[in-house]
């Protein structure tokens, strides 16, 4: 049985989806009539004037079980390894039904633009959306153990308003479809346009790492993201 913040979390995110109708398509690779092979879909939401990145990702993975990606995506220990988009990350504190996760992201492709530190709560639910349909999601959250620290040389914290991974059966065809929903604020100063960029250029990228890792897992290889 899911927790009162689990529960409302969740909402949050359904919530994102359904507003995400509204979102603009910005790439679509072999989704909407899928061959059997990797298929992707794209669309972002940014709002002028501010400094949040929306989109939304779907990918088809061929030749996995949903069960297998789930048990892969919620493996905190073992993913901190591998992911490459985690940097310095740890499981700052483990709580009976979610964990407190610190992060560094990678400097994006942005010119004038650093990298942001995270620090989220973060629950993983089997069937939290109905049987078979798993989902990951998070926000972002306070620790003592780290304060946001100020400065010249201080990491800048980014808001992650909500960070949902969804999977479930493909419902075309065989696989799995992933969605993946972000809504995060950069925070810092940082010109527009690289927030209108960032909602672009982040769901191609988090497709080839995704790939990445399936493509070892099919092949019976060592986890390795590509970044």
């Amino acid at each position: 049985m899911e927790s009162g913040a689990a529960s409302a979390l969740v909402k949050e995110f359904e919530e994102f989806e359904a507003a995400s109708e509204k979102f603009e398509h910005t790439f679509e690779n072999n989704f909407d009539n899928n061959d059997g092979g990797y298929g992707f879909r794209a669309k972002s939401g940014s709002v002028p004037g501010e400094t949040k990145v929306n989109f939304v990702l779907q990918m088809i993975i061929p030749d996995v079980e949903v069960d297998a990606v789930y048990d892969l995506i919620s493996n905190l220990p073992e993913r901190l390894k591998w992911d490459k988009r985690w940097l310095e990350g740890k499981v700052v504190e483990d709580k009976p039904e979610s964990s407190i996760l610190y992060w560094k992201t990678p400097k994006p492709p942005i010119p004038l633009v650093s990298s942001r530190e995270m620090l989220v709560e973060i629950f993983n639910l089997k069937n939290g959306l109905g049987d078979g349909k798993h989902i990951q999601v998070m926000k972002s959250a306070e620790h003592p153990n780290h304060p946001v620290k100020s400065g010249m040389f201080a990491d800048v914290r980014g808001t992650i308003v909500i960070y949902g991974t969804k999977i479930e059966k493909n419902p075309k065809g065989s696989g799995v479809l992933l969605t993946e929903s972000r809504s995060f604020k950069m925070n810092g100063s940082i010109p527009g346009v690289a927030v209108s960029k960032a909602s672009t250029v982040v769901p191609e990228k988090t497709f080839i790492g995704w790939k990445s890792v399936f493509d070892c897992i099919r092949e019976g290889k060592p986890i390795a993201m590509t970044t």
